[in-house]
């Protein structure tokens, strides 16, 4: 049974209502563009799954989840680091770009290390071979959206797109709301659904379908897991005066405004844009009252961005305003990242939380679970550690402990249920 046929058989039991749609032509051909890019994607895993040998049986196989979840890493770095909207993963490289970009050699050495490459394999060929696979589908996208536009004189079926309800159509399920767009299907819960259309504006049909369709890039990737359930997020949210999260997406952002990849798409749900631009934003500068830092847990993105951290606690220091940033990272207690920000001058206090102290949340369809790896929870403040006084110091110190026992707390209950 896969992951859709079990969301369908909970959520059929409560009652259904489908939900008009109101796209225009035009429109439908933009969406169509973002639905060619999950196409593509699908097609560029078959291709390295049936080029490794890999069995492509859904959620069955541990070479298919660690094949795919090492895709989505790599995707995550090329939107991040080279972001040109038209092309399929934000970059227009070459064969020969693919194997020097530094995050594709990890790549490959992580499907080493996780054995998915075996060492009586031919790793240079292999290598090679995913490169022309990932260069060969961005031009193949190229080739096709190229030529997708509206028009009345009609050539082809994409040319002039149809809203077909049976084949673009939402539903209501009280709790969840089904989303079908072709073949691709995703199910957020109802309060994920009404967050993503009303929290910073009101956005359109269009706007909407066109968000799930651009993170249909990373299909129910492990990046959109987050820390605790939403009370956490709004437990510390009024301890440390937190709105802002440095990394998040409409999948699972709780504060009213969020950095994530695309601004493009998510601007009008309350995002920054890339968090990498954070420091050239004005009106994060002047409305950010503090934040959260969880970056999704790619190594080399970690350790660029944690320097970052000082960067922002910097700005605020100087105008000696209060502003607190509260880290969620995994505990590896070797890695740049970690000793940047346990080594910070802002660095106030931090807790380990061993397997089992803690739950992640799946935000989209309000899905819990236990991780099986220790983390850390840092917390820094922009000017605690200058302050004679140490009032405010001690009151930051009290509220995170505070913060910590909710989360053992939380992981105990939710033990407790299962």
């Amino acid at each position: 049974m896969t992951k859709n046929q079990k969301y369908t058989k909970k959520i059929k039991r409560n009652s259904k209502k489908q939900i008009k749609l109101y796209i225009t032509p035009d429109e439908l051909c933009m969406l169509d563009k973002e639905y060619f890019r999950f196409v593509l994607y699908e097609k560029l895993l078959n291709h390295i799954f049936n080029l490794l040998k890999i069995k492509n049986k859904y959620g069955v196989s541990y070479n298919i989840n660690q094949t795919k979840n090492a895709v989505d890493r790599l995707i995550m770095n090329l939107i991040n680091d080279i972001h040109k909207p038209n092309h399929i993963f934000f970059t227009d490289f070459t064969k020969n770009d693919f194997i020097k970009y530094k995050e594709y050699r990890k790549f490959i050495d992580e499907l080493k290390e996780k054995k998915v490459i075996k060492r009586t394999d031919n790793i240079k060929n292999i290598s090679r071979k995913i490169a022309d696979l990932f260069y060969n589908i961005n031009l193949e996208y190229l080739s096709k959206v190229k030529h997708l536009k509206y028009s009345k004189i009609v050539k082809t079926d994409l040319e002039k797109p149809i809203l077909k309800r049976k084949d673009i159509y939402l539903i209501d399920w009280d709790s969840y709301i089904e989303i079908h767009y072709k073949n691709y299907t995703k199910y957020i819960s109802k309060v994920r659904y009404d967050k993503i259309r009303n929290n910073y504006t009101k956005i359109s049909d269009y706007q909407f379908l066109r968000i799930i369709l651009r993170y249909s890039l990373t299909k129910d990737s492990g990046q959109q897991w987050s820390y605790g359930d939403d009370e956490l997020y709004l437990m510390i949210k009024d301890k440390f005066n937190i709105n802002c999260e440095l990394f998040g997406s409409p999948l699972n952002f709780i504060m009213p405004r969020y950095c994530s990849m695309f601004l493009d798409t998510d601007e009008p749900t309350g995002s920054y844009g890339s968090f990498y631009n954070i420091l050239d934003n004005d009106n994060f500068k002047t409305t950010s009252t503090g934040s959260f830092y969880s970056p999704p847990y790619v190594p080399s993105l970690m350790d660029e961005t944690s320097k970052m951290i000082d960067d922002i606690l910097n700005i605020f220091n100087k105008q000696n305003i209060d502003y607190n940033i509260i880290c969620f990272l995994p505990n590896w207690e070797d890695s740049e990242h970690f000793k940047t920000l346990t080594n910070s001058k802002y660095h106030i206090t931090n807790k380990k939380l061993e397997i089992g102290d803690y739950i992640c949340q799946k935000k989209s369809i309000n899905q819990k679970l236990l991780l099986s790896f220790p983390s850390r929870c840092i917390l820094l403040n922009s000017i605690a550690n200058q302050e004679k006084d140490k009032k405010h110091y001690n009151k930051l110190i009290k509220d995170f402990k505070e913060s910590m026992n909710y989360i053992y707390n939380e992981a105990n209950e939710f033990k407790k249920q299962k």
